[in-house]
């Protein structure tokens, strides 16, 4: 079946010339933390080659001596820091005055715990990429020197075990697909915390092709009242936003079907009459569009599970259009095209308020009222 997909381009005549995927990624590393990502990456290089004897003693010394410091994680180190840090705290490391006393061994210890725990958190990213990597080919091509810069600068912070899998997966690609997450991307990744990188995941479990129908999550809305503080903490920090002038179209194939992919390795379908357009449906429900770079985030999350509820509200606006919803599992994409498993009809719901404007004014001074009118207020409120 065909997928709805808005940003494939192929162009013509154009022969890639395949590489192994581990061999992208060091260039990829060694671009933004210099020589050291070959040992670095030397044991995922190693296992590839199936022969440990193409590595040189001094590079596997060097490779095991990086292992050594990725013995735990960043976490670990941070504790025995801290540990060393109780255990130290006696006066006479403190001037007359009751001031630190700051020495050069002082401030090379600080350098070299910070240099160390830097380069133990691009080891794990790197490490992860490399374990999405191993065994496939990517196009040869030269790393974006600007874009390694400010990706590495970034990574070089993050401890979070979760965020270095999600850090990893955009180096990942990146080697696969140059330009897949932008410079803007990083940037909001940067300053995004583990627990906003999960509830923006759980967000995108009402992702609807780029945008997510309002009008669907009333009933969702009012039992998860977080879910609307999450909406408007993500519209501010610039992957939401909201428009008024602009929607979308949806049009049926001639076999009446328009898929779309949907979370967890599965898509979404509907069935109607052949050539129909829902634009109809988009009309009757306010829509927040999810924008670039919420939209290159969300390819890279973890999604839970498809939330049954939002569905089957889904699927009473799609009954609306004689329309009916269905749900399956992606076995393999060719370019735009999909096979799947496991296909169901999503049951529709009961009564949705046609409006979602009343339905808004009935929530009244609720935090999704807030988004939609600009009103600034994070207290919490019951809604009706």
């Amino acid at each position: 079946m065909k997928m709805a997909e808005f940003n494939l381009v192929k162009v013509p005549g154009e022969v890639a010339v395949k590489v192994p995927a581990l061999d992208k990624l060091l260039d990829y590393v060694a671009s933004g933390v210099g020589a050291i990502a070959g040992p670095m990456l030397a044991p995922w290089r190693a296992s590839r080659e199936g022969k440990a004897r193409i590595i040189t003693a001094e590079t596997d010394a060097k490779a095991r001596q990086i292992q050594a410091t990725k013995e735990g994680s960043t976490s670990q180190l941070i504790a025995k820091a801290q540990a060393e840090a109780r255990e130290s705290v006696v006066p006479d490391k403190l001037e007359s005055d009751g001031s630190l006393r700051i020495g050069p061994s002082e401030i090379q210890n600080a350098m070299e715990f910070q240099a160390k725990k830097r380069l133990m958190n691009v080891g794990a990213i790197a490490g992860h990429a490399a374990e999405e990597l191993k065994g496939k080919e990517v196009s040869d091509h030269d790393p974006d020197p600007d874009w390694a810069a400010r990706f590495f600068d970034g990574a070089q912070d993050v401890s979070s075990e979760e965020l270095q899998k999600l850090w990893g997966r955009i180096l990942a690609g990146e080697v696969k697909s140059p330009g897949q997450t932008s410079l803007r991307t990083l940037s909001i990744l940067r300053n995004m915390t583990q627990k906003e990188a999960q509830d923006f995941s759980n967000l995108m479990r009402f992702r609807f092709v780029d945008f997510i129908l309002i009008g669907a999550l009333q009933k969702v809305l009012v039992e998860h009242s977080d879910l609307g503080k999450l909406i408007i903490h993500f519209f501010d920090i610039g992957l939401l936003s909201e428009s008024t002038t602009w929607q979308p179209i949806i049009t049926l194939e001639d076999d009446g079907k328009w898929g779309v992919e949907h979370c967890c390795g599965h898509a979404l379908i509907i069935e109607g009459r052949p050539g129909q357009c829902l634009k109809d449906l988009l009309k009757d429900s306010n829509i927040l569009f999810i924008i670039a770079a919420g939209k290159e985030l969300a390819k890279l999350c973890n999604h839970q599970q498809p939330d049954e509820e939002y569905l089957s509200h889904l699927a009473s606006l799609l009954a609306k259009q004689d329309c009916k919803l269905k749900l399956g599992k992606i076995l393999e994409r060719h370019d735009n095209n999909c096979q799947f498993s496991d296909i169901r009809t999503i049951e529709p719901f009961g009564h949705i308020e046609k409006s979602p404007i009343a339905y808004l004014k009935r929530l009244a001074l609720t935090h999704l009222w807030d988004l939609f009118s600009h009103r600034d207020d994070s207290s919490p409120r019951r809604i009706p």
